[in-house]
């Protein structure tokens, strides 16, 4: 269903979010800055909803590039 694929959609764990600095973990992690706090991808995208937050994704040029059978 779409909840299991919006959770899929950062789930790579070769992504690495430079935001989280030269040391952050791979994967699909990022900051939440309002807490200061590590979590998620998906999780955090959830709380800047809830907090009525607008969003931007910036990502590599291969971003996207994937199959389409992938959805």
């Amino acid at each position: 269903n779409h909840e299991v694929m919006m959770r899929g959609t950062f789930a790579n764990i070769r992504i690495r979010n430079h935001m989280l600095g030269e040391n952050g973990r791979e994967g699909g992690y990022t900051i939440h800055y309002p807490s200061k706090e590590e979590m998620s991808i998906y999780d955090a995208a959830m709380e800047y909803k809830k907090d009525g937050v607008p969003l931007v994704i910036f990502a590599g040029v291969e971003y996207g590039n994937g199959s389409s059978r992938d959805w």
